[in-house]
């Protein structure tokens, strides 16, 4: 079983699901695929994150799972394609980039965070901003 310390209280991560949604609805509108599972349909990715070392609603851009597979199979000369691993990674920063600058619009607040294993933005709703622990 998990230490229920490692994870924030049930109030904390109901506020963090609202805001999800919000988020969720919000991109929706303004055109953005956010599907249930972004890792096999490509598209946005908003996540709620319950540990307590960093809770919050992350966004992530996830490119069409047939462009990674691509870059796995080698080229005729048996070479990786390094130009197309090139545009794959400037794509999904670019994406991720729009992303936020949408989220913003919309009126809610993003920070980058770096953690040892993972990095993201968090998305925030700066009426709340105050509140989040």
């Amino acid at each position: 079983m998990l230490n229920p310390e490692l994870f924030i209280d049930e109030a904390h991560e109901q506020r963090l699901r609202l805001l999800a949604e919000r988020v969720t609805e919000q991109l929706r509108i303004a055109g953005f695929a956010v599907p249930d599972d972004p890792t096999e349909a490509g598209g946005a990715e908003v996540e709620v994150k319950k540990m307590a070392y960093a809770p919050g609603v992350f966004l992530h851009w996830y490119v069409h799972p047939s462009w990674p597979q691509r870059l796995i199979e080698p080229t005729v000369d048996g070479e990786p394609d390094h130009a197309d691993a090139q545009r794959y990674s400037e794509v999904k920063g670019a994406m991720e980039e729009a992303l936020v600058k949408v989220v913003r619009v919309l009126g809610f607040t993003t920070h980058h965070h770096e953690y040892p294993d993972w990095s993201g933005w968090e998305v925030r709703d700066p009426a709340e901003e105050q509140e989040t622990p």
